[in-house]
């Protein structure tokens, strides 16, 4: 194909599959919930990321 393309190559050429959490896996499930369980359990967690409201690990 064409090698300009942005269609050309492999996914982890590009640098948003080098980003990595400089924090914790047990915070990062703090802040964004243990399970997710239904679309309204992401809405949830997006809407109280927005609104800056803690969630209910009482992390904002």
């Amino acid at each position: 194909g064409n090698s300009s393309s942005p269609a050309f190559g492999e996914l982890k050429d590009y640098y948003l599959f080098y980003l990595k959490s400089k924090s914790p896996k047990e915070e990062l499930l703090k802040m964004w919930g243990e399970v997710l369980t239904s679309e309204e359990s992401v809405f949830e967690v997006f809407v109280l990321y927005l609104s800056g409201e803690p969630n209910r690990n009482g992390h904002k």
